[in-house]
């Protein structure tokens, strides 16, 4: 499993969710499978959305698919039941959508694309967030014996 789906599935782990699979199929493209989560913050009474890319050669087009569908995934989640803090359940319909939409994409950075593809998901009231593979590098640790040796030296 590499690195960028284990910062997926750890990410908001705290927080319960609901998952989908989602078939993308494009014309001139391989089938890819993406995974998508509602997650369900009880304590904050907030709904937000995860989404993990595999690699594919035109990220944009797939972020695009995953939007057109938001509803029904938030839909989806509305059959959840959750425990309250109190011990009452809480209805996930209950829990306010934020609009943010985070993508965990394995593509290349897809730069102006997914820029304009934002500003157009900021008039509709959602927020999207990319983490690629540089949040993947940020998140990654230390690589080399000698970065864990020289963390574990006794300051001078």
């Amino acid at each position: 499993m590499n690195n960028l789906r284990k910062l997926f599935d750890a990410d908001f782990a705290h927080v319960p969710h609901v998952a989908r699979p989602l078939t993308i199929e494009f014309e001139d493209w391989p089938r890819l499978e993406v995974l998508v989560r509602v997650h369900m913050d009880v304590t904050a009474n907030a709904r937000y959305v995860s989404c993990f890319v595999p690699h594919h050669p035109a990220p944009v087009p797939v972020f695009l698919v995953v939007l057109q569908q938001l509803n029904q995934f938030l839909n989806s989640a509305d059959d959840a039941n959750l425990p309250a803090g109190t011990g009452s359940p809480v209805h996930p319909a209950a829990l306010a959508f934020t609009g943010r939409v985070y993508f965990y994409s394995e593509a290349d950075d897809p730069g102006s694309e997914f820029d304009e593809l934002q500003r157009e998901a900021r008039k509709k009231g959602i927020s999207l967030i990319l983490r690629g593979r540089a949040y993947a590098k940020e998140h990654a640790g230390p690589k080399a014996p000698a970065d864990l040796a020289r963390a574990n030296e006794p300051a001078a």
